[in-house]
């Protein structure tokens, strides 16, 4: 995924990346706020009571950005 700025630590704006991200892939967004982990250089967003977990890894083009185990459990 293309990020505006380079990947960095600010949850607020990473959050808003990925949600953006999610509504381009026309993936329903979870209600609430995500719960973020940072695991290495990644960041794990985690959605309490939603079938939805992420994991946004960094490449090495600081502008880009790898979405992945975009999880969403069926019942």
């Amino acid at each position: 995924m293309q990020l505006r700025q380079p990947m960095q630590g600010n949850q607020s704006w990473l959050s808003q990346e990925v949600i953006t991200e999610l509504e381009l892939r026309d993936i329903e967004i979870p209600s609430g706020m995500a719960k973020i982990k940072k695991a290495g250089n990644s960041f794990y967003f985690e959605w309490t009571g939603a079938s939805l977990d992420v994991r946004l890894e960094p490449t090495r083009n600081p502008f880009v950005a790898k979405l992945r185990n975009v999880h969403e459990i069926t019942s």
